[in-house]
């Protein structure tokens, strides 16, 4: 691009007159960047939009039978620090996963008495739970609690005393859904492993930091997720929400020498679906009603608070983002697939992997306001008018980046309207800047915690703070 010409008008000189200049000459190059990046991420966006107008999925499909059988299922629950949550989340799951094929393993530690006394409680007098405390003091990581359930359930399996031909999971502060074990039941006759939606619920006075989950859920659980499955490219777990079958859990714990859990990974759910990916097993993305209309998915209730929101989504970013790259690399989970299905999946590793990139971009954007308006009032302050004048090139990228914004806001406010209702759809446009501001902050801290676990220094389970919705509704 050109470089336009800089005009000083005024009496001011030196370094005070200069200050502007500079501060405007590097808001240019700043916002140059991020319009680059926003234009090349848009356009990304654009693409899927479009793709899900024309692949979205029928609406038709046929709701779940509440009389499915269920031969056998075994819902895992890894718990660290969750003696507010653990036993109303069990009761819960108890009360409405009422099958007696279906068997719940709940991972405490030692040393947390409060989730193991907790759930001691709420697992009184029904025989289906089984409560793993595992040998070393926590916290180890989340995947080394689910291999500490998995022993539990192979050595069951072993002995004879569990039929269980599938394993679900979830988190200690989760609303399981009635319909669950028999969609499972459902589906894995097709498939190797389900995800169903993730919906976080709406929070009482918490529309904003709280509420961006909503968003970025919606769009993700609507749009991206059905997409990846028809690129057939690799399909991450959400942590909550899935079900696999026992014998793929069983073959990918043969491979991984007895544990088919990433016990050194942040984010063990999403690289179980790349491990999945790579052996070649059928994923599925499972959006499904009950008779009664209801969408069948995990709910939840997510941080409201900012620093709760920023350790969470560092966990994510690290995990997926950072470290990730380096334990996955770029074809590793493509595994024999067709030329086609190697470049979708490619893309959407691009897309799990850009985070650290797009908040750069959004700080360089903000940034460049910043320097501009400080420029300008400190030349107004000097008695002096300072210009910056931009050219066509400038003009057009800024022009290009509104409109596909506008686009962008529009799809995301459908998105969040489609499962919330459209005052959550209005809302969704006001929580654009919460949303950014939060994946800056994560980013900072990401690429800090990345650093430190370079130099051998790290924390694997640095979990969030959670509330059971039935609890603060006065339900339990």
């Amino acid at each position: 691009m050109a470089v336009d010409s800089i005009a000083i008008w005024g009496s001011a000189g030196g370094w005070a007159a200069f200050a502007p200049i500079f501060a405007l000459a590097l808001a240019r190059e700043l916002a140059l960047f991020a319009g680059v990046v926003f234009l090349i991420f848009a356009m990304g966006d654009i693409l899927l939009d479009i793709a899900w107008l024309v692949f979205r999925p029928s609406r038709a499909t046929a709701s779940v039978a509440a009389d499915t059988k269920v031969a056998g299922l075994a819902l895992f629950i890894p718990a660290w620090h969750e003696g507010a949550v653990i036993g109303d989340m069990l009761r819960h799951a108890c009360s409405m996963w009422h099958q007696q094929t279906v068997r719940f393993y709940v991972g405490v530690y030692p040393n947390d008495v409060l989730t193991h006394v907790a759930a001691i409680g709420a697992a009184a007098g029904d025989g289906r739970v089984r409560i793993i405390c595992l040998a070393a003091p926590g916290p180890t990581s989340k995947g080394d609690c689910l291999n500490g359930l998995w022993r539990a359930l192979k050595s069951d399996v072993a002995r004879g005393d569990f039929v269980c031909p599938m394993v679900a999971f979830h988190d200690a502060e989760d609303m399981v859904d009635p319909l669950e074990p028999q969609l499972y039941a459902a589906e894995l006759t097709r498939a190797d492993a389900v995800q169903i939606p993730v919906l976080p619920l709406p929070r009482r006075g918490a529309r904003f930091i709280s509420g961006h989950y909503l968003d970025e859920f919606a769009l993700s659980h609507r749009r991206d997720m059905p997409l990846r499955a028809r690129l057939g490219a690799p399909m991450p777990f959400a942590g909550v929400g899935f079900a696999v079958r026992y014998s793929l859990l069983e073959l990918l714990a043969l491979r991984q020498g007895g544990t088919p859990f990433a016990a050194d990974s942040l984010t063990e759910d999403y690289e179980l679906g790349m491990a999945f990916a790579a052996m070649g097993a059928r994923t599925k993305f499972v959006e499904r009603h009950g008779d009664d209309g209801r969408l069948i998915a995990s709910r939840a209730y997510f941080p409201d608070k900012i620093d709760q929101a920023v350790r969470q989504k560092t966990r994510w970013m690290r995990g997926i983002a950072l470290d990730g790259w380096d334990r996955l690399g770029w074809a590793a989970s493509m595994g024999k697939r067709p030329p086609a299905n190697i470049m979708g999946g490619l893309w959407m590793l691009w897309r799990d992997r850009r985070a650290p990139l797009a908040a750069a971009a959004i700080f360089a954007a903000y940034l460049a306001l910043l320097l501009t308006l400080l420029a300008w009032g400190w030349s107004a302050w000097l008695g002096t008018h300072i210009a910056l004048p931009v050219g066509d090139d400038m003009r057009l990228l800024v022009a290009l980046n509104f409109l596909l914004l506008l686009w962008r806001g529009v799809f995301r406010a459908w998105h969040s309207g489609a499962r919330y209702g459209w005052a959550e759809g209005a809302l969704a446009l006001a929580r654009i800047p919460i949303a950014n501001i939060i994946l800056i902050m994560s980013a900072w801290r990401a690429l800090l915690g990345y650093a430190r676990a370079r130099r051998g220094r790290t924390h694997v389970w640095d979990k969030t703070t959670h509330i059971f919705p039935m609890a603060e509704a006065g339900l339990c």
